[in-house]
Formats: structure tokens, C-alpha cells, sequence
């Protein structure tokens, strides 16, 4: 069997007064595909670097100026997609500027704002949901550790 193809990505999320919302992309793709931005990483690339160049091309926003990325959190997944092994490797980042305009890439259609609740409904994968429900509880615990 082939090596898994390598992907990473940034599960991005902003406070406001109706709570703790995540950024899903739609892809163009696939009908009803929602993820966080992601992609493949490139030669002589690792990790880390690939999510925040993908989260800049996919949606616009920038390490530092729109988003910090959260040190202590990273979860991985791996899947079949296309008859392939992927295995995809996510961070997660904290908007310091929740309102920072999102800009589309041509691999997307649409942009969503997501409570947990509604970012589990859109997303298709038991992957995808177990990504979002780990950066959840992650924030969850941060946010009790700081009261």
C-alpha cells in the first residue's frame, strides 16, 4: 500500500456573545463537503507551515494578524478519501480579530460561522465531527482553567 498522503490544517474558532463559533469552509468539490480550512502539504514543508499557508489560500486569514495559533492542541486523523489513505493533522487557532473578513479560494463556495452543534451537523465525516468535538473540548477546559 502507498504512503497516506499528508494534509493539515487549522480548526479556527472566535468568541462572541453567542459563544464559541468555528469556521467550516464549502467546498466546491463535493456538495454539502463543510471542513476547516485545509490541504496538502507541499515539498519541503512540514506540518504546521501547510496549515498556515492552506488557512491564508483557502479563506484569507493570516497567522498573527487575524488568528494565533493555539500551542498546546493538535489532533490527527486518517481516512480513505478518493480511494487514497490521507492523513490530515489539525492546529487550532484562536481569532484575535473575530470580525477579520473571510476570502474565499476557488476550492470553496461558502463560508459558516458555526456553534459546535451546527459545525457536527455540517460536517460529514466521523473524523471531521471527532476533530471538532476534541478543539471543543479543549476550549471548553481552557476557558475553566482561566475563571
Amino acid at each position: 500500500m502507498s504512503p497516506a498522503v499528508a494534509a493539515s490544517g487549522i480548526v479556527i474558532y472566535r468568541t462572541v456573545s453567542a459563544g464559541v463559533q468555528y469556521l467550516l469552509l464549502h467546498a466546491t468539490i463535493e456538495e454539502g463537503l463543510w471542513t476547516p480550512p485545509k490541504g496538502h502539504v507541499d515539498p519541503g514543508e512540514d506540518l504546521r507551515q501547510c496549515a498556515i499557508r492552506e488557512t491564508a489560500e483557502e479563506c484569507g486569514l493570516k497567522e498573527g494578524a487575524d488568528y494565533r495559533l493555539v500551542p498546546d492542541w493538535v489532533h490527527a486523523v486518517s481516512y480513505v478519501a478518493f480511494g487514497k489513505q490521507k492523513s490530515v493533522t489539525y492546529y487550532l487557532g484562536q481569532m484575535s480579530n473575530p470580525d477579520a473578513p473571510i476570502r474565499l479560494s476557488d476550492e470553496h463556495k461558502d463560508f459558516a460561522w458555526c456553534s459546535i452543534e451546527r459545525a457536527k451537523e455540517l460536517v460529514k465525516f466521523k473524523e471531521s465531527i471527532e476533530v471538532l468535538q476534541s478543539a471543543h473540548q479543549y476550549i471548553a477546559d481552557m476557558t475553566a482553567k482561566s475563571r
